[in-house]
């Protein structure tokens, strides 16, 4: 079976490939491309190590606070066990660092955390043609969410279904987007489609119903 030559991290995907909070899309590029959405793992970085670890241990179940759900998707049948992580604070090595990290190096841990919520699975992968840009179309996400009470299943517009499985109205803003632009010539194909396609069946984000 024939390969790419190219690197997996090679100067062309490193131009290509990037990240964003949701609330702030200013730097998205507006141009067609291949979208992910991702939980944030996120604490409050104002305190000591332990107090870190026990506000992210809170957030985030307040944030995922599902802890057991059942649908059937287009995609697959799930039931999903969103369980609260528990860290152990007094445990040898956590209570070591916590005398020793000043509180700058803890922001520094806190900002790698979020950042290492990308290496969760995405709950929902979604593209963009020659119509319409990254840019826009994540915005198109963010809009007010209009049917929350009156939707009260997973058949209505994707924020909708998100704000229902979170249990709250606002939950988008707060997420993690990760994108990839893609180059001209396959945009002129029509291949964010493909592309879609192939994410999808293989990777299987509960929300993402096309593909």
């Amino acid at each position: 079976m024939n390969c790419p030559e190219y690197g997996i991290f090679d100067s062309d995907l490193k131009q290509r490939f990037g990240f964003a909070k949701a609330s702030d899309t200013d730097e998205i590029p507006d141009l067609p491309g291949i979208y992910a959405w991702y939980l944030p793992m996120r604490g409050d970085d104002g305190g000591d190590l332990t107090h870190f670890l026990k506000t992210l241990q809170s957030t985030i179940s307040r944030f995922a606070s599902v802890t057991t759900l059942e649908a059937n998707g287009t995609q697959r049948s799930v039931q999903i066990e969103r369980n609260t992580p528990e860290f152990q604070f007094d445990s040898d090595a956590v209570m070591k660092l916590a005398t020793v990290l000043t509180t700058s190096q803890v922001q520094q841990v806190a900002r790698l955390t979020l950042m290492l919520s990308f290496l969760s699975e995405p709950f929902y992968v979604g593209m963009t043609d020659f119509s319409n840009g990254l840019q826009s179309r994540i915005r198109q996400h963010l809009v007010s969410v209009k049917t929350f009470d009156e939707d009260k299943h997973w058949t209505g517009s994707f924020r909708t279904r998100i704000a229902h499985s979170l249990r709250e109205k606002d939950a988008l803003k707060r997420c993690l987007v990760a994108f990839v632009t893609l180059p001209d010539d396959l945009i002129e194909v029509g291949a964010s489609r493909l592309l879609e396609h192939i994410i999808i069946r293989t990777v299987r984000p509960s929300q993402s119903k096309n593909g």
